[in-house]
C-alpha cells in the first residue's frame, strides 16, 4: 500500500470499475446507452475533439455519462 492519500483519477478510470452497480466505468466502450437512463454526453459539457469512449453509470444505470 502506498502511504500517500492523493486521489489520481487517471489511475482508477483507465480500467474497468464496478462498485456494486452504484458506480461503473468502462473505458473505450463505445457501447450504446440503455433506454430508461438520463444521459449526459461530454459534448454537452465541454467542447473537445479527442473522445476517449468511456462510459460511466451511476445508481445501476439511472444516470449515464458518455465520452463519445
Amino acid at each position: 500500500m502506498s502511504s500517500s492519500c492523493g486521489f489520481n483519477p487517471k489511475k482508477y478510470f483507465t480500467k474497468k470499475v464496478n462498485l456494486g452497480g452504484v458506480l461503473t466505468h468502462e473505458p473505450s466502450s463505445y457501447t450504446p446507452v440503455e433506454t430508461g437512463t438520463f444521459r449526459v454526453s461530454s459534448d454537452e459539457l465541454v467542447n473537445r475533439r479527442d473522445h476517449q469512449g468511456g462510459k460511466t453509470t451511476l445508481l445501476w444505470g439511472l444516470f449515464t455519462y458518455t465520452d463519445y
